[in-house]
């Protein structure tokens, strides 16, 4: 039986590791190339994402389930943003682990509600 966390938790990783505890690992390869990685990554752990993914799999279920069936809008000027984004967050994470890179998830969070076109009356039932 798969263990379903109460949110995605992902991680951008370009050495090839793999890690012992964790429910799934995506290569590249098995992943639609119109997007980058750090797209995906920042995307994936999006306050709007997570809040779509608990409530699609809110109860465990045997067997998994399909990530690819996320919609993942394509707009390339916010794609760059949320790369810039990510790619400043790996930064300050490279140099320390422990560092708050919050403000920045915000900021991610903030473009990608806009991705998706949500109401302030939306984006204040995610964040609650």
């Amino acid at each position: 039986m798969q263990r379903i966390g109460m949110q995605l938790s992902v991680a951008y990783d370009d050495k090839q590791n793999y890690f012992l505890d964790t429910v799934n690992v995506s290569r590249y390869e098995s992943i639609d190339k119109r997007y980058s990685l750090k797209y995906l990554c920042g995307l994936l752990n999006s306050k709007v994402v997570n809040f779509w993914y608990h409530r699609k799999y809110q109860l465990p279920t045997i067997g998994g389930y399909e990530l690819d069936s996320i919609p993942i809008p394509r707009n390339n000027s916010t794609q760059h943003q949320i790369i810039e984004i990510v790619e400043k967050i790996l930064s300050q994470k490279q140099q320390s682990s422990l560092t708050d890179t919050s403000k920045l998830e915000r900021q991610i969070d903030d473009l990608v509600y806009k991705l998706y076109n949500l109401t302030p009356e939306e984006i204040a039932v995610i964040e609650q």
